[in-house]
């Protein structure tokens, strides 16, 4: 993990975000866990070390067993069918793996994966379950906003 090279290394990781999608490494003890993997040893400063790596990983907020993009593929359909992309995205029937849900809207859509992907975040940070699966990444933003009075 990133997270533990950069406590390796001694780097300050104060100013550092490390965002995960939300699916995988959820609690703080699985992110101990799989930091520890990384980080093994038993000098004094261990416990610290991986107390720090994990202090600079946030996550969106998932429901349990839901993947990031089926969620997000969620919100597309609760949204008005104002725009194209939301009528193509209702139009999907059904994907091998809950992760394909965006590539397929992409690939259905015809335009480039970036333009697609910026429509999409454009469109659900609309929807009412938005701020709850940003809140995290938002508050860590805020934050540091403030306390380096930007």
């Amino acid at each position: 993990m990133v997270a533990s090279s950069l406590v390796l290394k001694g780097e300050k990781c104060n100013n550092i975000l490390i965002i995960l999608d939300g699916d995988k490494y959820v609690t703080k003890e699985e992110k101990e866990k799989a930091i520890k993997k990384i980080l093994s040893g038993t000098e004094r400063e261990h416990d610290d070390r991986v107390l720090d790596a994990v202090s600079v990983i946030k996550e969106f907020a998932l429901p349990d067993g839901i993947s990031p993009e089926e969620f997000i593929y969620g919100m597309l359909l609760e949204m008005e069918e104002n725009s194209e992309l939301v009528r193509t995205a209702k139009k999907l029937k059904a994907v091998s793996n809950t992760h394909q849900w965006l590539d397929r809207l992409v690939e259905r859509m015809g335009h480039s994966e970036e333009l697609v992907l910026n429509d999409i975040i454009g469109i659900v940070a609309e929807n009412s379950r938005w701020e709850n699966y940003i809140q995290a990444v938002h508050q860590w933003m805020k934050n540091k906003r403030e306390e380096l009075k930007l």
